[in-house]
């Protein structure tokens, strides 16, 4: 790229020593005119001073100078510092909006949730009802239809993600996944192998939702002498 030269035989590299020129010249316009401002002239000085005075301005004028200087940075202060808090303010009430409008979507869809589920349970609450009605009738209820109710309903749960976990006789005892409640001796199944299973774990898409209750060999019975 080909850099342009200035009057004074300096390189120039673009919009940003453009921008650093002109910065630099403002400060040296400020420096100037408080320079000229707090200094002035000599001459005028010692004519306008009372007495001959050649220091200037009185005291009294230069505490003043230096109160009216001082009084910019108290006004700007106070300008950014409303500014700051109207801006919080404005955050805090569009994060509080945010909040109440989340809640209110989770709750909408948590709501949601629970009637899809209960709309696919619904034909099994159906078949046990009619499986009700004909107890209640006196007539006698068919086994195989109370199995297939059970089926059913193990069919449903089993699409909405639910998986019972393996517990048969044999199976190792896993802390993670199932909770001993009681020690059987057992002469077909080893020692720290599950014996039977006294209450269903499941889990729901992978995560544990119940452990197994389960009893565990305590191994072989010992025999009496």
């Amino acid at each position: 790229m080909k850099r342009d030269t200035s009057a004074k035989g300096e390189p120039d590299f673009g919009a940003e020593a453009t921008m650093e020129r002109g910065e630099q010249a403002a400060r040296d316009a400020m420096r100037d005119s408080s320079g000229t401002a707090g200094s002035g002239d000599p001459g005028s000085a010692n004519e306008s001073a009372p007495g001959g005075a050649s220091e200037g301005a009185p005291d009294g004028a230069a505490e003043a100078g230096v109160e009216g200087e001082g009084s910019w940075g108290p006004a700007v202060n106070d300008l950014q510092e409303s500014q700051y808090l109207d801006q919080l303010q404005r955050l805090r009430a569009e994060f509080d909006n945010f909040r109440k409008r989340t809640l209110r979507d989770k709750e909408q869809w948590w709501r949601q949730a629970k009637a899809d589920l209960l709309a696919e349970l619904l034909p099994v609450l159906d078949d046990a009802e009619r499986a009700r009605a004909f107890a209640v009738s006196g007539q006698p209820v068919d086994a195989d239809g109370l199995l297939q109710i059970l089926r059913k309903l193990n069919e449903k749960l089993t699409q909405l993600g639910l998986e019972a976990m393996e517990t048969g006789p044999g199976t190792p005892f896993d802390p993670e996944f199932h909770e001993a409640f009681m020690t059987t001796p057992s002469a077909e199944v080893e020692e720290g192998q599950i014996v039977s299973t006294l209450e269903s774990g499941y889990r729901f898409e992978g995560e544990i939702i119940r452990r197994s209750k389960v009893s565990v060999s305590a191994g072989r019975p010992t025999e009496d002498p």
